[in-house]
């Protein structure tokens, strides 16, 4: 009798070995199969029958999934995942969504959380880099926020060339150029863009572990690369003036001190007023019609949770927040957004309540700044408001903002097994 032959291999379980191998360059190969629970030649064999295919190429390093390959895995579970949240909040509410294949695959070895996380935020990243390419002809005033993901996306930007990552604005086309000429676009052809820093670096005490830390993935930090990586033509606006009112300003003028102070809300004012004298500030938000705010047609940004980014838990608190501040937000706030904590029902909460009180003392962007965004967005076609996150702990409070009417998100990229604690909020409120 001849030798039995195992099950066929399917399209599927092709592609799948080839988006691992793309999406973890950073792994050998045998490690890489002992991760994903396969022999090691039954990877090489699936990878290069994808080489042959033509679905990746042998320069995928720093490259996620080619479109080729997005193409094949339409039918992964990310894309059950991404038709499923379509379906609850349509075309309307969320009119582009991309959700990234989340690890562990099944099968693979689970390791540990926090590689898990740092793994998804990449590849989620990764991701987001292509796409912004694909939009970027459509962008001409951009704001960024910051953030762990978004310092990735801009890592994973400088590895593309510049004729890769400047390509022409869509408005204002140029001559292709010479395929044969390797030399990269001089500044004449470079399309003219501004960014701009849309919050201010937060400030930590010099004894804080994420004092330093935090500089590598503040908004002004993030804003001055991706300038360069736009172009020579691309200008600059910088907000490094924290927009959040410290603390210790407030408590110093409260009128609960023994000598008598002028209150917080008084204190407030006096805060606004001087935020509004710095020059940068004012073209971005408080030169009336003439605000840049006004005319951005993108804003990138990334989303807090109360767990593990902006939040209150206990150590990785904010630093505008009283002690009994923060038990109070675990129960009204389902995370941020640009450093505005969200309430359940989207909004940033009613007149009164600690987390309206809260979001009283930052300064700048505003939710309704983001609704308007996404409405120039949809009538001009532009990018608008692009939503970039990893890890199921920000579920909460992206479902709060795709709950909120007028919209605030007009595109999310996230990872699947986000997308996967989305649907079962879904689920949930329809109980």
């Amino acid at each position: 009798m001849g030798k039995k032959r195992g099950p066929k291999t399917s399209e599927r379980d092709i592609a799948e070995a080839a988006y691992w191998r793309v999406s973890q360059p950073d792994l050998s190969p045998q490690a890489l199969a002992r991760k994903l629970g396969l022999n090691a030649t039954t990877l090489k064999k699936r990878i290069d029958e994808a080489v042959n295919r033509g679905w990746i190429t042998n320069d995928w390093i720093f490259r996620l999934a080619p479109s080729k390959l997005d193409e094949v895995l339409a039918a992964t579970t990310a894309s059950q995942s991404e038709n499923a949240l379509i379906e609850h909040f349509g075309r309307k509410q969320l009119p582009k969504l991309t959700v990234v294949p989340a690890w562990p695959p099944k099968g693979a070895a689970v390791g540990d959380e926090k590689e898990i996380e740092e793994t998804n935020r990449r590849m989620v990243a990764h991701r987001a880099a292509q796409i912004l390419l694909e939009r970027l002809p459509c962008m001409k005033d951009i704001g960024l926020l910051y953030g762990r993901t978004l310092r990735i996306l801009v890592d994973e930007l400088e590895h593309y060339s510049i004729a890769e990552r400047v390509p022409p604005l869509a408005v204002a086309p140029q001559e292709s150029p010479n395929p044969d000429d390797p030399s990269p676009p001089s500044s004449q052809n470079e399309p003219e863009r501004t960014i701009y820093t849309i919050m201010g670096a937060l400030s930590f005490p010099f004894t804080d572990e994420r004092h330093g830390d935090y500089l590598e993935y503040s908004a002004s930090h993030l804003t001055n690369r991706l300038a360069k990586v736009l172009g020579r033509n691309c200008k600059r606006y910088f907000l490094d003036t924290p927009v959040y009112v410290p603390l210790a300003f407030l408590d110093e003028h409260s009128g609960d001190k023994p000598s008598g102070g002028i209150g917080e809300n008084k204190a407030l004012e006096i805060a606004a007023e001087f935020v509004k004298h710095i020059p940068t500030y004012h073209d971005l938000f408080d030169n009336g019609e003439d605000s840049a705010i006004n005319k951005l047609d993108t804003i990138i940004s990334s989303v807090g949770d109360l767990e593990t980014g902006f939040g209150t838990r206990p150590d990785k608190l904010a630093p505008f927040l009283r002690e009994h501040e923060k038990k109070i937000l675990l129960s009204e706030a389902v995370g941020d957004i640009a450093g505005r904590y969200v309430a359940q029902d989207g909004g940033t909460g009613k007149k009164g309540t600690t987390i309206a009180n809260v979001n009283a003392r930052i300064f700048g962007l505003e939710l309704q700044h983001l609704e308007s965004i996404a409405e120039r967005a949809e009538k001009n076609n532009t990018p608008g408001v692009i939503v970039i996150a990893a890890s199921p702990a920000k579920a909460k409070v992206i479902f709060a903002l795709l709950n909120r009417t007028p919209k605030v998100i007009s595109e999310l990229i996230i990872s699947d097994d986000l997308a996967k604690k989305l649907l079962e909020l879904c689920k949930n409120e329809r109980l």
